[in-house]
């Protein structure tokens, strides 16, 4: 799959105010390039709200102990995302070849602790795209309060 300049700068610059921090930059290209390719804009929201809420509640899990009031809620929540979250990539494989389906197969759709780590380090990526979309909407209602 080629990506375009396009792509290739927008995920320039979140590595760029995450501070270098993006840890699947790559495969991040990858879901952008399609969804811009192929119309998909509601599915890419979808997917960035879902990874974002991911790493998210991955987080807070890791601060919870497993007696703690809220942690089976949590991991729950945590478990049905993810399933969300796996849908929506085996949407964005709907359009993509058979190098990317593969490559995207083995790092994130095993039934593997590794394929879970994945999948929280792309929502990490997909956390920090929702900070920025974020931002610039809040600096637009300012702007156009004005």
């Amino acid at each position: 799959m080629i990506i375009s300049q396009d792509t290739k700068e927008v995920v320039k610059f979140l590595q760029d105010l995450s501070g270098g921090n993006l840890r699947k930059p790559k495969d991040l290209e990858i879901f952008l390039e399609i969804g811009a390719a192929y119309g998909q804009e509601e599915l890419m929201n979808d997917f960035i709200f879902n990874g974002s809420s991911i790493w998210f509640l991955s987080k807070t899990l890791k601060k919870t102990n497993q007696g703690e009031e809220g942690f089976n809620k949590l991991d729950k929540e945590l478990k049905e995302t993810i399933i969300k979250f796996q849908s929506q990539i085996n949407t964005f494989l709907s359009f993509a070849d058979e190098d990317i389906i593969e490559r995207v197969g083995k790092i994130y759709q095993q039934n593997t602790s590794g394929s879970t780590l994945n999948l929280i380090d792309l929502a990490h990526d997909l956390s920090e795209m929702k900070y920025v979309q974020n931002t610039l909407k809040s600096k637009f209602k300012n702007i156009t309060k004005v």
